[in-house]
C-alpha cells in the first residue's frame, strides 16, 4: 500500500469525528498536509491549525477511545474493496477539486477512477415517463459511445436508465447519498456491480456504513454537477433533486442541458422553467456534444473513425434525404421518395442504423449519426 493510501484512513478516521465537517477537514489538513499528522497531533498543535476548543477535545476523546480506528477501516476497506481518495492524490478528478469548497475532501470508491476524462451527467425523475426513461438511456448511450463517462445517482428512474444506457457502450459513475455497504436491496447491488464490472466506478463521500437521510441527497447531487463538464435533466418537477443539481452546475460554471416535454405534463414543469431562465434546451447528443467539447481540453470528444458498409439498392436514395444537421420522420422521408413503400422503408432505416450511417433520437425521428455527411 503507498504512502497516500495509508494516510487516508487517518484522514478518514478524523472526518469520522462528530462536528468534523468538510470544510473544517479542508482546513486542518492544508495546515498539518498529512492525516496521520492531524490523528497524532497534540492538543495545542490542533488547536494551532484552526480546530475550536470543542472539536479539539472531540477529537482527542474519539481517537482515545478509538486508537485503533485508521488500521480497523484500513482491513474493513480491503476486505470490502473500497478504496479511498483524498483531494491531495494525483487521481482526484480535476473538474471536481475545481469546484472550491463545495469538493469533498476525501471520497470512498469501488471501481475504476478514471481522473481525466469527459463527464456529462444525467438526472431527473424517480417516477419517470416511459418516454424520460426512452431518452435519458439513449442520450447516454450515444454519449458513451463517443467516450463520455455518463454520471448519475443510481436512483430510480432517470438515473437508473442513464447508467443502463451507458453501460450499452461505455462506463458510468454513479454517486450515492449513502455509504458503499448501505444498500438494502438485492436488485440495486447487482444493478451497481455491473457498473463496477462494465469499467465505471461507485463512489461516495460517506463512510461505508452511514445510512441515507434527508441532507446526504443534496450533498450527493453538488458531486455529480461537479465531476461533470455539463448536466443534462430529463423530466424534473419544479421542486426536486434534479433542479437542484442544475442549479449547482449552473453556479459551479458549468453547462446545464434540458429535454423539453410535453407543456401539459407536471414532470417537465421544471425543465421548462430551466428553458426559460435561459438553460440549453438539447434535441439530440449533438446539441450536448457540441456544447461541451471547447472545454474538454485534450480529452475532446472525437468522431470514432470506422469503415462503414457500402449503401445498397435504394438505400442512398433514403440516406440522401436525411438531413444534415436536423432530424426527420419517417413519414417525411416517405413523402419524398415516391417509389418507395412504407414497410420497405422501414426495412430500409433498420439497415442504415445497423450498417452505422443514421440513428433514431428520443422522437422517433431520423438523423445522420455524428461526422457523417
Amino acid at each position: 500500500m503507498r504512502k497516500s493510501e495509508t494516510d487516508n484512513f487517518y484522514l478518514a478516521s478524523v472526518k469520522l469525528v462528530e462536528g468534523i465537517g468538510n470544510k473544517t477537514l479542508k482546513k486542518i489538513l492544508n495546515h498539518f498536509q498529512s492525516g496521520e499528522k492531524i490523528w497524532t497531533a497534540e492538543e495545542d498543535e490542533l488547536k494551532i491549525s484552526g480546530l475550536s476548543d470543542l472539536l479539539t477535545n472531540s477529537l482527542i476523546n474519539f481517537r482515545n477511545a478509538h486508537s485503533n480506528c485508521p488500521e480497523q477501516l484500513s482491513e474493513f476497506c480491503a476486505e470490502k474493496d473500497i478504496k479511498i481518495c483524498s483531494i491531495v492524490d494525483s487521481q482526484y478528478p480535476s473538474n471536481l477539486k475545481n469546484i472550491g469548497d463545495g469538493a469533498p475532501t476525501l471520497f470512498y470508491y469501488k471501481g475504476e477512477l478514471q481522473s481525466e476524462v469527459p463527464r456529462i451527467a444525467i438526472v431527473g425523475t424517480r417516477g419517470a415517463t416511459a418516454y424520460g426513461l426512452r431518452v435519458a438511456e439513449n442520450l447516454a448511450e450515444e454519449l458513451a459511445n463517443y467516450g463520455v463517462t455518463i454520471v448519475s445517482g443510481a436512483a430510480y428512474g432517470i438515473d437508473t436508465a442513464a447508467h443502463k444506457g451507458a453501460l450499452k457502450s461505455g462506463r458510468t459513475v454513479a454517486v450515492l447519498g449513502e455509504g458503499l455497504e448501505v444498500v438494502n436491496s438485492r436488485e440495486k447491488k447487482n444493478f451497481l456491480g455491473k457498473i463496477i464490472d462494465g469499467g465505471g466506478v461507485v463512489l461516495s463521500e460517506y463512510s461505508p456504513n452511514m445510512p441515507p437521510s434527508k441532507g446526504t441527497f443534496p450533498q450527493r447531487n453538488r458531486i455529480i454537477a461537479g465531476l461533470s463538464t455539463g448536466t443534462v435533466i430529463v423530466e424534473a418537477g419544479s421542486i426536486s433533486g434534479a433542479m437542484i443539481t442544475a442549479k449547482i452546475a449552473a453556479e459551479y460554471g458549468r453547462l446545464v442541458f434540458v429535454i423539453p416535454g410535453s407543456i401539459y405534463a407536471e414532470k417537465s414543469r421544471g425543465c421548462h422553467e430551466l428553458i426559460r431562465d435561459g438553460a440549453t434546451l438539447a434535441r439530440d447528443v449533438k446539441d450536448i456534444i457540441e456544447g461541451c467539447k471547447f472545454n474538454f481540453g485534450d480529452g475532446i470528444i472525437k468522431q470514432k473513425v470506422i469503415g462503414l458498409p457500402p449503401l445498397e439498392g435504394k438505400e442512398e436514395s433514403v440516406f440522401k434525404i436525411i438531413p444534415i444537421d436536423s432530424s426527420i420522420s419517417s413519414e417525411d422521408i416517405l413523402m419524398k421518395l415516391d417509389e418507395i413503400e412504407i414497410s420497405e422503408l422501414s426495412m430500409i432505416l433498420i439497415k442504415l442504423e445497423s450498417k452505422g450511417y443514421i440513428k433514431e433520437d428520443f422522437l422517433g425521428n431520423y438523423l445522420r449519426e455524428y461526422g457523417i455527411n
